[in-house]
Parts: structure tokens; C-alpha cells; sequence
């Protein structure tokens, strides 16, 4: 049975905040433009400052995020550009929070244990940097043929984009522990007066940061709940009162479309109902079967029996499909969904008009079926981790203990949640999602390595931890 909905009932998801322009004062922004130079001169003062607080030892932390924030401007902004302007989405912009209050966790607990907060600052600029390429790369892989384009470049820039979402979370941990590793290699212990031990210890670095990656995860969820992704399965209103609809051109709008619960067949999208025709001369074309009265595309001029070309410039009829007018059907259906939702404008070219544009409109848009909000089971997941690790870190333990404790717990309701997440299909000829053969992975390793905790502290007294 097919469904659509145009009902505004448990209305979510915001992917977009708002735009940056592409140019201020007839200046251009990105690339080699304003915000390059608000950055250099941004990192450069902050080096100058911190140089002379604590000389040369600092210096090269903000090198790196200097070279990587102006990399970013110079070759990745500009690719991710749309017509508006750029988008500054709800997922990047949670992700930041994310990263911001977990930092802030860290430096506080780094007090308690007697360290300078400016440690924790540089390990957390390395975990950050290696964390989100780990969790991108992970996710890479996972969707490598949906990543994957005709060109290198199209390949590359699909792969770097991603503030729109597309971030795992393991892929986030592992990428996070190298970078915890690459520091501590790299650092001499401050409180350390010895010559026999120089370095930070990686257990006691770990226990500090842990509540906070688990803070960032609970805000980051928060993100991909705004952005649509790592959504749920289709689930009964009366029974889950809670149950969310996401907007047309939403992931679990998409997919479900794709699994057939929603037929978009005669249905009004950004004020255009569309038909296949077939001309006996051109074969199937795709036409405007009626347009809504008072809608953005009759003000913008669309009328009946339009034949569309091309939607937001991708063409809807190319050399393979024009002689079937459903896949013709199903590209047009797809750009004045996920496609206009993503650009923020739809621009129509018929056979009498190149070029008919009008923003967005999210007033009168279908909505999916009602779905689980696993976004938000997920968050609350890692609140309630993160008071039971900060609950925990009160008592006295050996080193290592509470990072150990979350990385036995996470995998288990991770777990359980990708139960009833539909979002990532069977991996490995199983009907388990990556992340689940992963979390049995991380488990039988985690009890070694609580082995190796007790084996190594048989006959210590535990470390106070206030």
C-alpha cells in the first residue's frame, strides 16, 4: 500500500540555520577572501599571545589547526557553495556545540586532577581533527557506492562534504583514540619532575576525556535528529506517542519512497503535480500536469504543460532513460525533494523558459510516515551514560577504569538501538549493520583489556580521583 502525508502532526527536523553569502561588500567571502583573512589574523594573534605565555612548546598546535582551518577555506568551502550562499546546517553547527562542551568538560575535570588546561585544549585539537576523519572515512567505506561518482574530483568532494551529515560514531572513536595516542607521544608530562617516566599517562588522559566524548555524542545526536539521518523504523502512532515525521527530501522520506510506503505519483511538489507524456517524436518527456494556485512556482511562472528539461541544472532526460518515462519521473520526483531541499532554491528549465527560480518552500511539503526517533533515544543514551561515568569517576579506581567502563557500555546499547535503526543495511552477507559486528568486536577486547587493568594493579591501592 502507498502513503503520503501532508500533515504538519510531530513536525522535526531544520537542516539548514541559515546562509552565508558568497560575497559582503562586493568582496568575496571564501576561498582567498574575507574569512581566510579574519582567520589568519584570528590564529595569528592567538599564537602571538600563547607564545609568549608558554614559547615555542605551543606553537605548532596552532600551526596545525591554522594550516587545516585555511585548507578548509581555501579548497573545501567554495566546492559546498549553493546558490543561496553556504549552508550553515543544524548538523555542523551541533557537532561544534559538541565539541565545544565536551572541551569544556575536559578542561574542568583536567583541574580536579591537577593538570593544565591548555594540555587538554591540544589533545582535544588532535582528537577533533583525526576523530571526524576517522568518522568520515568510516562512513566512506560503509557507503562507498553512494560516495563514489563518475569523476575523482566529484568522488573527493562528495567525501569532504561533510557537514550535511554522513559522521559515525566509531569511526569518530577510533580516529579520536589515535589522536589521544599521537599526543601523548608527542608531549612530555608537565607534572611528571622524574627522568623515569616522561610521559602523560594514556589511561589517565583517557578516564578525563571520557565523559566528554560521550557529551559531545549527546549533542551531536541532537544534529542528526535536525538533519534527518540515522532515523528510525516506521512505527504506530497510538503505541509511540513520541513518533516523529521527517519533510519531503528527508532521508527516511526518501527511504521510504524507495521501499514503496510513499508514492509521490500525483502529488503536489514545491506547487508542481508532474506526469510522464510520451511524444512520438522525442519519446517520454516529463510535463507539469497543474500547478498550485498562489504557490512560489506560479509566481514564478510555471504553468500547465510545461515540459521540464532540467531541475536546480540536472537534467532530467539524458541518453539512457529517454525512452523510460519512470526513471525520468523518478529524477524529477527526487530534485524537487532531497535535491531542492539541499540547494534551498528550485530553478526549472522548460522548453519555452531556461531558467523559472523560486526559494524553497517548506510550508506545503509531504511529510514521511511516522518513525522512531532514534536520534533522540541516542542522545538520551549518552546523558545517561555520561552521569553514570561522572558517578562512577567519584570513586576510587585504578587508572583507565572509567574510560574502560564506557567503552564496555556503549557497545552493548549501541547495539540495541541499531535494532531499531533502518538506516544501515546488513554488512558482511549478515543481517547485523557495521556498527553492530563492531560493537562484538569491541566487547571480547574490552575484557582483555579489563584483565590486564586488574592483572597490572593486584596489590595497588586504588587512585584517588578528588
Amino acid at each position: 500500500m502507498h502513503y503520503a502525508l501532508r500533515t504538519t502532526h510531530f513536525p522535526t527536523m531544520n537542516q539548514t540555520l541559515f546562509y552565508i553569502p558568497e560575497k559582503l561588500f562586493g568582496i568575496p567571502v571564501f576561498g582567498f577572501g574575507l574569512l581566510l583573512f579574519i582567520w589568519l589574523i584570528i590564529t595569528g594573534i592567538s599564537m602571538i599571545l600563547d607564545y609568549r605565555k608558554s614559547g615555542l612548546k605551543s606553537v605548532w598546535s596552532f600551526l596545525i589547526v591554522m594550516g587545516f582551518g585555511a585548507a578548509a577555506i581555501v579548497w573545501v568551502l567554495p566546492n559546498i557553495v549553493k546558490p543561496a550562499g553556504l549552508p550553515i546546517q543544524s548538523y555542523g553547527a551541533m557537532m561544534l556545540l559538541g565539541i565545544v562542551s565536551g572541551l569544556l568538560l575536559g578542561i574542568y575535570r583536567a583541574k580536579k586532577y591537577g593538570y593544565n588546561p591548555d594540555l587538554i585544549i591540544s589533545m582535544v585539537l588532535w582528537m577533533c581533527i583525526l576523530g571526524i576523519i576517522g568518522a568520515r572515512v568510516f562512513f566512506c567505506i560503509e557507503y562507498w557506492s553512494v560516495m563514489k561518482s563518475d569523476t575523482w574530483a566529484e568522488t573527493i568532494r562528495k567525501c569532504l562534504n561533510f557537514t550535511e551529515g554522513g559522521l559515525v560514531v566509531y569511526g569518530s572513536l577510533f580516529g579520536g583514540l589515535l589522536g589521544i595516542v599521537c599526543f601523548i607521544l608527542t608531549t612530555p608530562n608537565p607534572n611528571e619532575e622524574t627522568e623515569k617516566k616522561k610521559r602523560l599517562s594514556i589511561w589517565r588522559m583517557l578516564d578525563i576525556i571520557a565523559p566528554s566524548m560521550v557529551l559531545g555524542l549527546a549533542l551531536g545526536r541532537i544534529g542528526c535528529f535536525l538533519n534527518g539521518c540515522c532515523f528510525g523504523g516506521v512505527c504506530d502512532v497510538d503505541k509511540y506517542p513520541w513518533a516523529v515525521t521527517f519533510p519531503a527530501g528527508s532521508p527516511p522520506f526518501m527511504a521510504q519512497v524507495e521501499q514503496g510506503l510513499i508514492s509521490l505519483d500525483n502529488q503536489p511538489l514545491q506547487g508542481l503535480t508532474l506526469e510522464k507524456v510520451y511524444f512520438p517524436e522525442k519519446h517520454w518527456r516529463i510535463v507539469v500536469k497543474s500547478v498550485e494556485k498562489n504557490s512560489a512556482a506560479e509566481k514564478a511562472g510555471m504553468k500547465p504543460n510545461d515540459v521540464i528539461l532540467k531541475i536546480n541544472d540536472f537534467p532530467i532526460v539524458n541518453k539512457e532513460n529517454y525512452k523510460d518515462g519512470d526513471a525520468q519521473l523518478g529524477i524529477a520526483h527526487y530534485c524537487l525533494t532531497a535535491g531542492a531541499r539541499t540547494e534551498g532554491t528550485v530553478t526549472v528549465q522548460t522548453e519555452n523558459n531556461p531558467c523559472i527560480s523560486w526559494q524553497y518552500d517548506s510550508s506545503h511539503e509531504l511529510r514521511s510516515l511516522p518513525v522512531h526517533p532514534t536520534q533522540l533515544y541516542s542522545s538520551l543514551n549518552a546523558l545517561l551514560l555520561l552521569v553514570i561515568l561522572l558517578i562512577f569517576d567519584r570513586f576510587q579506581h585504578w587508572e583507565g577504569a572509567t574510560f574502560l567502563l564506557l567503552v564496555t557500555l556503549y557497545p552493548i546499547t549501541r547495539w540495541i538501538l541499531e535494532a531499531i535503526r533502518i538506516d544501515e543495511s546488513g554488512a558482511f552477507g549478515t543481517s547485523m549493520s557495521i556498527s553492530q559486528l563492531v560493537s562484538l568486536i569491541i566487547l571480547p577486547i574490552v575484557c582483555l583489556l579489563w584483565g590486564y587493568l586488574w592483572f597490572s594493579n593486584r596489590g595497588k591501592a586504588a587512585t584517588p580521583t578528588n
